[in-house]
């Protein structure tokens, strides 16, 4: 194991950095990390407690949650059972034929559909803007190599997808989550300008405020909107990808005194639902359409409440009974 304050700043993500600063703040004496495939963590708090982790999730998350919310299918049950809206949803059959018949079901009735797999997280594997069934077994078949697919119907909102943040089953924050954009500059198509950010500008995902953009997303996003070779003004904001995900270039930006108190109240429901003492509940309009047992903590707002999720989690863990 490695001792994570002795860890070069450069090499943690936006989390883990705050995280560390906090920790160190409090005095914790001790805190070891394992980097892997995935990140685990043994802490030792100042009461010489020892707690361990994988990442930022709760020391008490069961392995039987953490599976549920990384389950597609799983949470929409779950979130059916706390009341929460969610676009129409079906898994997609295995028989081409019916396949086929769903797929132009769900675009002639709602115009444009979402494809995901079932399994997967960061906006990999998401397909968005389908409108066609022959696109859609196009994204069916990527999807398939490795997991089971959904169709849903694309939802429509002149609002931005919100992240909500539950820390020890109680609302934290709220953070509008907006898709990966670029700015015009007058001469270079939108196509150029991502990979002028990507070299410039941007870095590896969550280890700054803007991460690369996905450039394979980009395009077949770009190609359903047909603005590759727009050259857009000085200045001028084009999105260029149909997801939000910080991980592939997109934005945030704090919206927690806009969470009404019905979806607050809904969104701790949901936290105790799936027994997750961290969660991240993602809304787009009144519908739920996913929720995270393993949420960044660290949101880039570029001000104090960048932070705010950290310093809750440190402060759960702080009490937490062992």
């Amino acid at each position: 194991m490695e001792n994570l304050y002795e860890i070069p700043a450069t090499e943690l993500s936006m989390s883990l950095k705050a995280f560390v600063e906090i920790l160190k703040k409090k005095g914790w004496p001790k805190a070891e990390i394992i980097r892997g495939d995935r990140v685990f963590l043994e802490l030792t708090r100042p009461d010489g407690k020892i707690l361990r982790t994988h990442f930022l999730t709760s020391p008490k998350t069961s392995y039987f949650s953490g599976m549920i919310a990384s389950d597609k299918l799983a949470s929409y049950f779950l979130l059916e059972k706390a009341g929460a809206k969610q676009p129409e949803t079906w898994i997609v059959p295995e028989d081409s034929a019916k396949r086929a018949e769903l797929f132009t079901r769900m675009i002639n009735t709602h115009g444009k559909v979402v494809i995901k797999p079932i399994g997967g997280a960061h906006g990999n594997g998401v397909f968005v803007g389908i409108d066609s069934a022959e696109s859609a077994e196009e994204a069916y078949a990527k999807d398939a190599e490795n997991s089971r697919v959904l169709v849903q119907e694309q939802l429509v909102s002149d609002k931005p997808e919100v992240r909500v943040i539950c820390i020890d089953y109680k609302f934290v924050t709220g953070f509008a989550r907006i898709p990966a954009m670029v700015t015009g500059d007058g001469t270079h198509t939108v196509s150029e300008l991502i990979k002028i950010e990507n070299e410039t500008l941007r870095t590896p995902a969550y280890k700054s405020n803007l991460a690369f953009i996905n450039e394979d997303g980009a395009k077949r996003y770009l190609a359903q909107t047909g603005k590759a070779g727009y050259v857009p003004a000085s200045g001028e904001k084009v999105q260029v990808m149909g997801i939000c995900n910080i991980g592939n270039g997109g934005t945030v930006k704090d919206v927690s005194k806009e969470i009404t108190e019905e979806q607050k109240k809904l969104s701790e429901k949901i936290a105790r639902e799936f027994e997750l003492p961290v969660i991240g509940i993602d809304f787009f309009g009144e519908n739920v359409i996913e929720v995270n047992s393993g949420p960044s903590l660290f949101y880039p707002t570029g001000d104090d409440s960048a932070t705010i999720c950290v310093e809750k989690y440190v402060e759960m863990i702080s009490k937490m009974e062992i």
